[in-house]
């Protein structure tokens, strides 16, 4: 049998060790016994090892220190893609194929093992037959030494472990990643105690991370208590999958919203749970302000449309929706032109032009409702660019009791000035602000005047002179600062030159 606990370079030393006995023995015996004890030693021996390097890939090396013969096993070769003595079996050959960041390390460890005669072991890589370098584990030791004890001989092997370092590699970068990750991670039992997390889960609760490793999920959500945590435990198992949203209690007492994506896995036949824990606070407070926004939209008291560069409507409010007597469904499939009757295809172009240049502007036009009635709209329009995309935003106002009132105020306002013709009776308003003075057509008659509603103070007080001119000043002054009223009778020269009485 062979002695698995033993590594080949002590089976090389025990052939050493076997032949020297067989030489003992040839001193001892016939020569024909000898002869046939050395066979029998050596044939056992040689057996052994081979049957050590089938059972495995190792290579094995052998290298007389002093003579400079090396012996490199087949498996040397193969393991690096070369055939069995493809290059010399030497020590410059060795030091050929090491990377040369690893070679000087890894001399100085050989050198070391030679001076103290201890065994070795190292990692390195060598360059294959494909150029691919190998990570190669090194072991080895001096096994023979003149009588002054320096070495002469030694032997190792070389092991193929570059599938092991991938996986190493691996995983380091898997640590890394899980380090670093901007989403704090979770390793949890099943019993609801947090087992593992990274430094993102420590910083959201505000505990270290050997705090945080000492905690269960009921620290942290007070939601969930051991009847709750099973049933969270039992649906995860069932599904695989979980997604939460919860709140968790910080270190200091302050909480937080967390939105949470759990995968259940086994390991070493233990079920965990390993959840991934975002802070939604930042987007809650933004849903919020949209929610607030949607609202805001929705319940305006004027219409409020979104459409696009080509008249469509893409979305309108419930003010706006109410005023056409359409549903938002829809008008979501109409255009600007299905409900403004003068509107052409060219109008909107011309629009759409001016918003390009000014961004913004105030205009007035008829929308017709659902029910064929014509009504005027004041419509705020602006032109929008979000997100590389453009919109044309209006704000409809309803605009028809204001008409009627106009309209009632302008039929006021002729009667007024057809009842100043048959009296004879000139009225003006004065804005004290701007000195301008609104007059009916009267006064332009009284004055000889071209009609001109708005006149200029001064122009109205040129017609006057002396005191007569310092009198009417000074009523007109009094009534603006304490709104004394004024009956006067004074002297005007008109435009044509001749007195006139007022």
């Amino acid at each position: 049998m062979i002695d698995e606990n033993k590594d080949k370079s002590q089976l090389i030393d025990e052939l050493r060790k076997m032949r020297k006995r067989v030489a003992k023995l040839e001193q001892q015996r016939a020569p024909h016994t000898i002869e046939s004890v050395h066979n029998c030693a050596l044939q056992e021996s040689e057996e052994r090892l081979r049957l050590v390097l089938e059972a495995t890939n190792d290579g094995i090396w052998d290298w007389g220190t002093e003579t400079g013969q090396v012996y490199f096993s087949p498996s040397y070769y193969t393991m690096l893609g070369y055939e069995p003595n493809e290059f010399a079996p030497t020590y410059e050959s060795w030091r050929q194929l090491v990377h040369p960041d690893d070679l000087e390390a890894s001399e100085a460890v050989v050198q070391k093992a030679l001076k103290d005669h201890t065994p070795f072991s190292i990692e390195f890589r060598m360059k294959a037959k494909n150029n691919a370098w190998h990570w190669i584990l090194s072991r080895g030791k001096a096994i023979e030494k003149d009588t002054e004890g320096k070495p002469l001989r030694m032997v190792g092997s070389h092991t193929d472990i570059t599938q092991r370092k991938q996986i190493e590699e691996s995983l380091r970068l898997a640590r890394f990643i899980i380090d670093t990750a901007n989403i704090g991670i979770q390793l949890i039992r099943s019993d609801g105690q947090i087992q593992e997390v990274n430094p993102k889960a420590a910083e959201l609760t505000g505990y270290s991370k050997e705090e945080l490793e000492t905690l269960s999920i009921s620290d942290i959500d007070p939601e969930v208590d051991s009847k709750s945590w099973d049933l969270l435990w039992q649906n995860l198992i069932q599904r695989k999958t979980q997604y939460l949203l919860r709140e968790h209690t910080r270190k200091d007492g302050s909480v937080i919203p967390v939105e949470i994506f759990s995968n259940s896995l086994e390991y070493q036949g233990n079920l965990y749970s390993v959840a991934f824990v975002q802070d939604i606070s930042e987007r809650k407070q933004a849903e919020e302000s949209l929610r607030i926004t949607q609202f805001i939209f929705e319940k305006a008291p004027i219409g409020i449309w979104k459409m696009g560069r080509d008249a469509q409507v893409l979305d309108v409010n419930e003010q706006g929706c109410k005023s056409l007597g359409y549903s938002k469904e829809k008008l979501c499939g109409m255009a600007a032109f299905d409900f403004t009757p003068e509107l052409q295809s060219e109008d909107w172009a011309k629009g759409i032009d001016i918003l390009d240049e000014v961004g913004s502007r105030s205009i007035e036009v008829q929308h017709q409702r659902r029910n064929g009635e014509i009504f005027p709209v004041q419509i705020v329009e602006n032109l929008i660019r979000f997100e590389g995309k453009e919109f044309h935003v209006a704000f409809v106002q309803d605009i028809t009791e204001r008409k009627q009132k106009e309209e009632i105020l302008r039929e006021k306002d002729r009667l007024l000035h057809d009842i100043g013709k048959m009296a004879r009776i000139g009225a003006w308003k004065f804005d004290p602000k701007t000195n301008i003075a609104r007059t009916t057509d009267e006064v332009a008659r009284i004055y000889d005047i071209e009609h001109c509603q708005d006149v200029p103070v001064e122009t109205g007080l040129s017609f006057y002179h002396g005191v007569h001119r310092t009198n009417l000043e000074n009523a007109i002054w009094k009534a603006v600062e304490k709104a004394t009223p004024y009956d006067l009778e004074l002297e005007m020269i008109s435009a044509n030159p001749h007195d006139k009485d007022k």
